[in-house]
């Protein structure tokens, strides 16, 4: 069955409703593996140009060649059927089918608290970071996203204090991005942590992958998540909304407000989005109400067109221009503005979803 699963995840084409579909017409991923037909996508209710493009990379997949890989890499595989899939990560939008991981899979299942934040560090996060994650590493798993700046600090400082940290990654887990956390990446396997990602092998680590990867990062940290040092159009920011949107508890750090770094978490504060905190109590005291936002009501009315027109499923650029007639030029700076702001995902071949 392995081989299966590994050749499955090698596409990125399964999500928990394809899968379902699926294991109804075909009871197992192995069968499906072995019989699928190309008139399979009127069953399960694919966009024909989609469909095209998985069904001829998946002639030239073999699937013992993809365990391989695998096996090389020292990478294993968790699909959303297996019982130790973690049911918080089941509650978010479009979960992964597939997780690639290396390390101790038992983490995902643990208590969980996501730490993000500005690539541009200044010392007054580290400062932060520093005095905060050693007492919060004993108290939850530290989840981020091994980016340079906050997230690479706070993975470093968990190890420090000798407790656990998941890493998130928006590429394949045989790239080790930014090259400079190599070693820390090693650290984090060697010390019993986890590197996860929904990327297959050999996935590069585009721009629009970040975006997608949050939405993970978010949906691990039951506890909730902090940011630490902002700029107001950036990744952290996407992470907040998506915690927001999840239900999930969101904490920001006050800043100066003549800083560009804090003007995300000031923000977030201002708007009533996330709780300030002033110190590591006020998360661990944990008498909170979740901050859960009806995140249709700030959309323009273009905006909210769009939204509801996601709603339905994944659209092409092309094809929401003609569904909302609004022309390419004017619709592309909607799009960004929205992605920017967690509403929506690039899920690449000019693909958009909520």
């Amino acid at each position: 069955m392995l081989k299966y699963w590994a050749a499955w995840a090698s596409l990125n084409y399964l999500t928990p409703m394809r899968g379902e579909k699926l294991l109804r017409k075909y009871s197992d991923l192995a069968k499906a593996w072995e019989n699928l037909l190309f008139e399979d996508y009127r069953y399960l209710e694919e966009n024909l140009s989609i469909w095209e493009k998985f069904y001829n990379l998946k002639q030239k997949i073999i699937p013992e060649q993809e365990v391989a890989k695998l096996a090389k890499h020292r990478v294993s595989l968790l699909s959303y059927l297996d019982e130790n899939y973690p049911e918080k990560l089941k509650q978010i939008f479009r979960p992964p089918f597939f997780l690639f991981y290396q390390g101790d899979l038992g983490l995902l299942n643990k208590e969980s608290l996501a730490i993000v934040g500005t690539r541009k560090m200044g010392s007054y996060a580290k400062q932060i970071i520093s005095q905060w994650v050693p007492e919060l590493s004993r108290e939850f798993v530290i989840v981020s996203g091994l980016a340079l700046g906050v997230d690479g600090e706070v993975h470093q400082q968990c190890l420090n204090a000798k407790g656990k940290t998941i890493a998130v990654l928006g590429n394949g887990l045989d790239i080790v991005y930014p090259a400079a956390h190599r070693e820390l990446a090693s650290q984090i396997g060697e010390s019993g942590g986890l590197i996860i990602s929904e990327f297959p092998l050999g996935t590069s680590p585009l721009a629009y992958n970040f975006p997608q990867r949050n939405r993970i990062i978010a949906g691990l940290a039951d506890k909730g998540t902090l940011v630490i040092e902002a700029q107001i159009r950036s990744g952290s920011l996407i992470t907040a909304r998506l915690a927001l949107e999840q239900g999930r508890e969101v904490y920001a750090v006050p800043g100066n407000i003549f800083q560009e770094n804090c003007g995300g978490t000031n923000h977030l504060i201002q708007r009533g989005e996330a709780q300030a905190v002033l110190s590591v109590q006020d998360i661990l005291g944990g008498d909170n109400l979740s901050l859960a936002l009806d995140f249709a009501d700030d959309l323009s009315p273009q905006e909210q067109q769009i939204w509801r027109i996601l709603a339905e499923g994944e659209f092409t650029t092309s094809e929401l221009v003609a569904k909302t007639q609004i022309p390419s030029s004017q619709l592309l700076p909607i799009l960004s503005a929205l992605e920017i702001r967690g509403k929506i995902f690039s899920l690449g071949g000019d693909y958009w979803s909520r």
